[in-house]
């Protein structure tokens, strides 16, 4: 008894384990995007509004998910290392001092792909499981 107790408690714990690495996210370009690959302070750069160009030097848009999404608090905090509340702060400095405005938001995955589908030069972060042909993964987090 003990012995099937302790299997169906592995299970459990290899299916929540599987179900999780699948739900992962991941940043991702436009297929037509010659970019391939990017660092994580490169992925930064962008979304912090310190860089306007992908590596090699063309221009590149980030588009962000919404403030309540959980997926942009995870970005935020893997990628950014920064929370919500740090995020906001920046964005009011940069925009109280001229130096940026906050990225476009989507409300979704489905929209951030749909939109990096239309746009070569967009870059945009969503779950694994929602990549298809029309994108391409150049981070994992």
């Amino acid at each position: 008894m003990k012995k099937m107790i302790l299997a169906m408690m592995l299970s459990t714990q290899l299916f929540a384990t599987a179900s999780w690495a699948e739900d992962s996210m991941v940043v991702v370009v436009n297929v037509k995007n010659p970019v391939t690959k990017m660092s994580s302070d490169e992925v930064s750069q962008l979304f912090m509004g310190q860089s306007e160009f992908f590596p090699g030097g063309s221009p590149a848009t980030a588009i962000d998910l919404t403030e309540s999404s959980p997926q942009r608090t995870e970005f935020d905090a893997k990628v950014l290392g920064k929370t919500p509340t740090q995020l906001h702060a920046y964005w009011s400095k940069m925009v109280f001092t001229g130096k940026g405005k906050p990225l476009k938001e989507m409300a979704s995955s489905k929209e951030v792909k749909d939109f990096l589908a239309k746009n070569p030069n967009a870059i945009g972060y969503i779950e694994k499981s929602a990549v298809d042909s029309s994108v391409k993964i150049v981070y994992s987090y």
